[in-house]
């Protein structure tokens, strides 16, 4: 048990808060961590199931499709029919791509949804830096 913030304090010339984090805390954040577009949150009212793909997506570099029956599971839809969760699911990726979390979205045979995502700056750099690795083969 410990606290997580260590001070806070008030910048007198920029009138701004300065928090001081945990050591430990600061270790949890130290391989990275994803932001919220707030703006794009904001913009998208109160669609939960789009909000929910937004945090979703921007969890991942790359992402990869999904079952629909997977995103489903995944949010905890209370729609019984997945039909009707389908229908609901392609407004909020429509609403993702107006709020410019995600740049096109389809689903292709076998119910996989696949979405281009909006990469951020952190994402961008992780996955230049992914593709430099070299692959090691056993053999």
């Amino acid at each position: 048990m410990g606290s997580l913030v260590r001070k806070i304090k008030r910048d007198d010339e920029t009138k701004r808060y300065v928090v001081t984090f945990e050591d430990d805390l600061l270790k949890l954040y130290g391989e990275g961590y994803t932001l919220t577009d707030w703006e794009q949150r904001l913009a998208l009212g109160k669609n939960n199931l789009a909000k929910w793909l937004q945090g979703h997506y921007a969890t991942h570099a790359k992402p990869y499709p999904v079952k629909v029956e997977t995103l489903h599971k995944l949010c905890n839809s209370t729609d019984k029919e997945l039909y009707c969760f389908r229908q609901k699911l392609k407004a909020a990726l429509d609403e993702l791509v107006r709020v410019g979390s995600l740049k096109s979205w389809e689903i292709l045979p076998g119910d996989l949804v696949s979405v281009e995502a909006v990469s951020s700056q952190s994402q961008r750099k992780h996955l230049s830096r992914s593709s430099k690795k070299p692959t090691r083969h056993k053999g």
